[in-house]
């Protein structure tokens, strides 16, 4: 007689990379209930939970019937128990549970059922470890663009464990997805106070910095060495980037170049929002709207020499305290590299002599620049205009940094974080306020080859095709909400010698026809810079990428070999800017 045949167990699969039999009934039940019949779903989900408790589909099932009847609490421990089981899989394949679930609940129930005693009683290490699944749960709602969510977790987080680097950051992070600076900054400072209240004298440096005290660059660095017995080499970076993000977040609030003359503003000798960052208290719960740390129009109207010199000033001493650790450490290696590159680029930037004051003349007004790093370069630059109607004699570049803003991820389809940043960022804009997008660089650098490498797409030139209709779509959509406003689109810079084969082919296929013709029936114009490499703009028929990474970037507007210098706002952007801003 043949042997009998073994029997599965229960959520085994049968094949390699075929679904168990447990998966198809969690999935089918999650279908069944997203097809509104509840109650057979609720039935197969609880046949799967029988066998495989922390099946994934079946979870969510579960937790939305019993949310339904109103049990938040049975809920939540469903979740929890899921994510524990799941905890070595990528994050995204809990957000549909998590979100359900977190939706619904409180941050305060949530709190309760992984600390039923309250928090205050759990020992330190306990503490730590309910504070980094409360964390693990916001950036899986952050990860889903539910910022607001997310950033009451990881501010429960980090009351619970206010020496936990990681989660500070992420908390800063969070806060300026929606741009509430201002919270972003206090806690980090306050990230920094604690820590030298704890014995870290360090740490003191940057708080003494960012208040303007005397001495700040001459108290003793942060070491690696500090970190030993408080989380180690990651908890290092992590305060070293907390650091970073607080130097960006101040450049990016206010001119650090005089924008009018002192006779038209009342400038003083300290930024002034130093006194804001005085006030505020960051423990509190989060705000329905976010506070920037200064309103554009006001921070313009107080940019003279004096408020300009101020603001640079507490910039460089920031900078100081800084890069005494940068150069001690290979950074650019490390999680922190983003952080680092945002840093060094703003580093070079403010070593640069200050630009001439503008001469007489009306005040600027603002032209909001929204992209990725590469609104740096142009932050807080003026540009005289040809007079004509239709257009402002004088405009101030405002940054409107989308941290890692890619157009892939700036679809429709899209859920990811960047792009609730991105609609941010247009939301606030002003009425008939003029706009440009600075995106598409990180598309060349980390996503065209990669999507072909996946099959998405069978050539790179089809790659950059869909890319540009990617854009196309985003314009529309955002002409739809800005009717009124100019709206321009910045070229890619060429800067990366890696990638110039890609950026180059992509600048070509904005200014090609059918862009063009898209352009001129939403009314956006392209900005045409001048060739910005040396011997003018390559021929492409033939050349290699090999031979275009060879190209060298004009002299005058080399920075840090990632960014352009700021001297091509008056070298390059202008110019093309005063050409094709029409009379609407």
């Amino acid at each position: 007689a043949a042997p009998a045949e073994a029997k599965p167990e229960a959520g085994e699969r049968t094949r390699p990379g075929a679904p168990c039999q447990e998966e198809v009934l969690g999935r089918l039940a999650r279908a069944l209930h997203r097809a509104g019949e509840r109650q057979e779903a609720a039935s197969v989900a609880q046949k799967v939970l029988d066998t495989a408790t922390t099946q994934r589909e079946a979870s969510e099932v579960a937790c939305a019937v019993l949310l339904d009847r109103g049990d938040a609490g049975t809920a939540l421990a469903v979740m929890l128990r899921c994510i524990i089981a799941h905890r070595n899989r990528p994050s995204g394949e809990l957000a549909d549970l998590v979100c359900g679930v977190i939706r619904r609940c409180s941050v305060e129930e949530l709190v309760h059922i992984l600390a039923p005693h309250g928090e205050a009683k759990l020992p330190t290490d306990q503490r730590q470890s309910v504070a980094e699944v409360v964390a693990y749960i916001g950036l899986i709602m952050k990860e889903r663009s539910e910022i607001m969510e997310a950033c009451r977790l990881y501010r429960s987080a980090v009351l619970m464990a206010p020496l936990h680097a990681s989660l500070c950051l992420n908390l800063m992070h969070t806060f300026a997805l929606r741009r509430d600076d201002l919270h972003a900054i206090g806690w980090g400072l306050r990230y920094f106070r604690l820590l030298a209240e704890s014995g870290l004298s360090g740490a003191r440096a940057v708080g003494a910095a960012v208040r303007g005290e005397a001495g700040a660059a001459h108290i003793e660095a942060l070491k690696v060495g500090d970190f030993g017995s408080r989380g180690g080499l990651s908890a290092y970076y992590d305060t070293v980037a907390i650091g970073f993000v607080l130097l960006k977040l101040l450049f990016l609030a206010t001119p650090y170049v005089a924008l009018v003359s002192t006779a038209e503003a009342g400038g003083s000798p300290k930024p002034f929002w130093r006194q804001r960052l005085a006030s505020v208290c960051v423990e509190d719960a989060v705000g329905a709207k976010p506070t920037p740390i200064a309103d554009v129009s006001a921070a313009i109207a107080v940019a003279d020499a004096a408020e300009a010199a101020a603001q640079r000033e507490a910039l460089l001493c920031l900078c100081d305290v800084l890069d005494k650790v940068r150069h001690s450490n290979d950074l650019h290696r490390t999680p922190v590299r983003n952080e680092n590159a945002y840093f060094s680029c703003i580093y070079d930037m403010l070593r640069l002599p200050p630009p001439p004051p503008a001469p007489a003349g009306p005040a600027p007004e603002p032209m909001f620049m929204i992209g990725d790093s590469h609104v740096l370069s142009s932050a807080w630059r003026t540009v005289d205009l040809t007079p004509g109607p239709g257009r402002p004699a004088r405009v101030v570049l405002v940054p409107c940094l989308v941290t890692g803003a890619k157009l892939w991820h700036l679809r429709e389809a899209s859920s990811f974080y960047t792009r609730f940043a991105f609609w941010e960022r247009v939301a606030a804009v002003p009425p008939g306020a003029p706009v440009a997008f600075v995106l598409g660089e990180i598309d060349c650098r980390e996503g065209i080859l990669r999507a072909v490498q996946r099959g998405h797409y069978k050539t790179v030139e089809e790659a950059l095709v869909g890319l540009v209709e990617l854009y196309g779509e985003l314009l529309r959509e955002v002409r739809r909400r800005l009717p009124r406003s100019p709206l321009f689109v910045h070229p890619i810079a060429n800067v990366l010698p890696e990638t110039r084969f890609l950026t180059i082919a992509f600048n070509r296929m904005l200014a090609a026809p059918p862009s063009r013709k898209l352009f001129d029936r939403i009314n956006v114009h392209l900005l045409e810079l001048d060739s910005v490499l040396q011997g003018g703009e390559p021929d492409l028929s033939g050349a290699s990428p090999d031979k275009l990474a060879a190209l060298e970037l004009l002299d005058e507007l080399k920075l840090d070999g990632t960014h352009m210098s700021p001297a091509y706002v008056a070298t390059h952007l202008a110019p093309a800017l005063d050409r094709v801003w029409a009379a609407p």
